[in-house]
């Protein structure tokens, strides 16, 4: 099945060095595989290198990319006024080598991601990614099978039993590998047009997130799995219909925040969990007093949690008497590296993604369920967890300029034409 039109045959045999497909293409979708096996952390290596192979894909898409293909890069003002903001951080980091080691893969990566969203033909861009994900699983499972020592995560209970608490597979842990696979999962029931390939792919992804045994994970799969529900039915409703389901779905969101306080304790219990999350709400109030003394700037990305010998750091781990590698909570981990200006435009980066999918509901509905359903996992994830930088930043970025490419004339695919695996068949006949 057919997600977007190939780009034009001239262009297909341009530069191939006898491959028979053209060189930017391989590099392009080279970089996603790496990025999604080493950024989110599964496969190790080291920031330099790292840069070093970004870099080579780069040259490779300038060198052998049609003339004028780059110029249909799109870079929406927030995100880049978020990453003027973050370089500038340099200037007041504590910690000036970390900050550039870190940066470097990050910055490398948005870059990147974004130019690949931008040129390389829609169908490739999600085939790509569709390999990934389905590469990813299987390397978990294997993983897990080869290595359960190192995959899963035991705790001792003190009569000198080891007690599984939760699978991570390759990732560093359960609650990123967890995350992961929800983003999997609404990747594949947007995208994937086999039948079995997607149940297949569904049903072992949701096996991990319960073998995670991550409260986090298994949350945010229910919040995503009901935003798809939503998102495909609001697609589908017409003009008049769509005020009711917007009021009625916020009605029942109230009534649903309302439940779930009053019986958080309970469910707090169900997954092993204390009003405290897991010491959670400890770290939140020492790293919010940090806050309080750089407020507006923070101390620059890379400038807290890497070396517990530099303040903020140092006093942190005193106050708590633990080791910490972030502020688990989303806000609260910008506002300390980059201050409530750098929140002010992560939030603005945020907005403009969900309403950019929110716009492509009725455009390409697919992408948009995608889109929205992952600024619905970076939300709800990050009340516990980190899931606003490193390579969750980049997707949301990546997602971004997919987004304006797809709203804006230059996208090659009319707008017009929409292909939804979680539709039924009769009415992807129809759509067609």
């Amino acid at each position: 099945m057919i997600l977007s039109r190939a780009v034009p045959r001239s262009d297909e045999r341009h530069r191939t060095l006898g491959l028979g497909y053209p060189m930017w293409m391989l590099a392009s979708q080279f970089f996603i595989v790496l990025f999604v096996f080493v950024d989110f952390g599964t496969v190790k290596l080291n920031p330099k290198p790292h840069f070093i192979l970004s870099m080579v894909v780069l040259a490779c898409m300038v060198l052998f990319a049609p003339r004028g293909l780059l110029r249909r890069v799109r870079i929406s003002t927030p995100v880049l006024l978020l990453f003027a903001w973050w370089v500038l951080s340099y200037v007041w980091s504590p910690i000036p080598g970390t900050w550039l080691n870190t940066s470097m893969t990050q910055l490398s990566a948005v870059v990147m991601l974004t130019i690949v969203a931008s040129v390389l033909p829609f169908e490739r861009v999600i085939r790509t990614w569709l390999g990934s994900v389905y590469a990813m699983i299987v390397y978990t499972l294997l993983y897990t099978a080869a290595f359960p020592g190192k995959a899963t995560i035991l705790n001792n209970t003190g009569t000198g039993e080891l007690v599984n608490v939760g699978w991570h597979g390759p990732f560093n842990h359960k609650n990123n590998m967890a995350s992961f696979m929800v983003f999997g999962i609404a990747f594949v029931l947007s995208f994937e047009p086999n039948p079995r390939r997607r149940h297949l792919a569904v049903l072992a992804m949701v096996f991990l997130v319960v073998m995670s045994r991550s409260g986090t994970g298994s949350g945010t799969m229910i919040a995503v799995l009901l935003s798809l529900y939503w998102t495909h039915r609001y697609s589908r409703t017409t003009a008049r219909r769509a005020s009711t389901l917007i009021v009625v779905s916020f009605l029942s969101s109230v009534v649903a925040a309302i439940a779930i306080a009053s019986f958080l304790p309970a469910v707090a219990k169900v997954y092993g969990k204390d009003l405290t999350f897991s010491g959670r709400t400890e770290i939140w109030s020492a790293a919010l007093d940090a806050i309080r003394a750089k407020p507006w700037t923070g101390y620059s990305w890379g400038g807290v949690w890497t070396d517990p010998t530099k303040e903020p750091t140092f006093t942190i781990v005193r106050r708590l008497g633990f080791i910490v590698f972030h502020a688990h909570n989303g806000a609260i981990e910008i506002m300390i590296e980059l201050g409530a200006i750098g929140l002010v435009l992560f939030l603005a980066v945020l907005w403009c993604t969900a309403s950019g999918g929110w716009r492509l509901l009725h455009v390409r509905p697919a992408l948009g369920q995608v889109v929205v359903c992952y600024c619905v996992l970076v939300t709800v994830a990050s009340v516990s967890e980190v899931l606003v930088l490193g390579p969750w930043l980049s997707v949301l970025v990546m997602l971004r300029a997919l987004s304006l490419r797809v709203l804006s004339d230059d996208d090659p695919e009319p707008k017009n034409r929409t292909t939804r695996a979680v539709a039924p068949r009769s009415d992807r006949a129809t759509q067609r």
